[in-house]
Parts: structure tokens; sequence; C-alpha cells
């Protein structure tokens, strides 16, 4: 690892440690229900859901022990359900283009090698559908109150998903679920205001079983 992107990694995680994004999920026996209004609980599971928006991004991505330190350009249109994703490395040429909607993606270009592998592409995709595109959850979903936390569900079996919220601001903080290629983890933290409201600068998408790791920091934000 070079040192600026050993400085980046270490930057993005002190900050989401100090957080408290980082803690794994529990189902605490002392959760109690929650008397918030549902639709204030649901806005908050889906922080990019609203206005169509540019990320100009610096994007670690780790693949099977191997990290790149990239420059994304990330154009997300929620009313479509669709982002697309420019990344290139030192300003260079673009390395990888995609169009990702909610089932599926497709490459905008041919790649160059390593990036025109299917399974970086595949997974790169859905790091950005779960970090970006994922929608509310519906308005009836439980809440249970913790200490510190607001924790829901959606979905059962194999599909389910957890979701955790910060009380105090009223922001997500972390995304679990499981797909046919094992579990997977969102963790959102450095939340700042921007031009359409409040947003998390920092991400990090996590697939464990296939050593995938995809770090974020959202340098600007643009209407």
């Amino acid at each position: 690892m070079s040192k600026r992107t050993h400085s980046v990694a270490l930057g993005l995680l002190s900050v989401l440690v100090g957080a408290g994004c980082a803690q794994r999920f529990g189902r605490d026996s002392r959760l109690r229900l929650v008397e918030r209004a549902p639709a204030e609980l649901s806005a908050a599971t889906a922080p990019f859901r609203g206005q169509a928006i540019r990320l100009r991004q610096s994007v670690i991505l780790s693949v099977q022990g191997r990290e790149q330190l990239l420059s994304g350009l990330l154009v997300l249109d929620p009313e479509a359900g669709t982002a697309q994703l420019l990344a290139s490395q030192d300003l260079g040429p673009v390395l990888l283009a995609l169009s990702v909607s909610a089932d599926g993606h497709t490459l905008l270009r041919p790649a160059p090698p390593p990036y025109d592998s299917p399974f970086l592409a595949a997974g790169v995709a859905a790091s950005v559908r779960r970090m970006f595109l994922a929608g509310p959850l519906p308005l009836e979903t439980t809440f249970r109150r913790g200490w510190r936390v607001y924790q829901g569900w959606s979905g059962v079996g194999p599909a389910a998903q957890r979701y955790r919220l910060d009380r105090e601001p009223l922001v997500l903080l972390e995304v679990a679920g499981q797909s046919a290629k094992g579990p997977w983890r969102v963790t959102y933290g450095s939340y700042r205001q921007t031009p359409v409201g409040l947003l998390p600068m920092a991400l990090v998408y996590e697939e464990p079983a296939n050593r995938l790791r995809v770090t974020v920091w959202n340098e600007s934000v643009e209407r």
C-alpha cells in the first residue's frame, strides 16, 4: 500500500470509528419500541434518495488484497433509480465506466485490465447500488430504540437486511444483509450539510467472503 493510500485509509477509518459506525449489529434485549414518526425513520434509511446530484469522490478499491486509489465521479438520478460511475487514476484516462440500476449494470465503455474483470465490475456495481441507490424502508417498518441508536429490519430469511440509525441527529449509520455471494455491509459516517441536505461523506462497502472492500470519501456534492 502506498503512503497516500495508507493515509487516506487511516483517515476514513478514524472518522467511521469515531462516529461509532464500525460497530457490528446485535439485537439488544433492552431495546424498546420507538414512538418517532414513521416518515422520519423511513426517510433516514435512504440518505441519497432525493434530488439528482453529482459526487466527486476519492475511492480506495480493495479486491483480493490488492488496493488501488481512484478518483470517481458518480452521477445519481434517484427518479430513474440509476447511477453512472466514471473512475480514473491520478486524473488519467477513465478506467471503469459503469451504469448501475436496481437490477443490473452495464459497462459504458471497454475497460483495460484488470478493470475488465466481470467480478470486479459486478462488485463495484453492487457497492454503488447498496450505498447510493437503496430506497427507504416502508413506513410500516418497526424500529426499536436502544440507548443511542434505532434499529430496524426489512425482509425475512436470507433476504433480511438490518439498519442502524443514530438518534441525534437522525442519520443512517449501517446497513447489513446477505446475498448469494455472502454477507455484505455498508457503513456511513462524517455527515455534513450539502446543497441538497445532510449527507454522509465517508462510506465503506464490504463483502468479506469475496475480499472486496470499497472505501469512498465524497469530496464534493453538486446539483
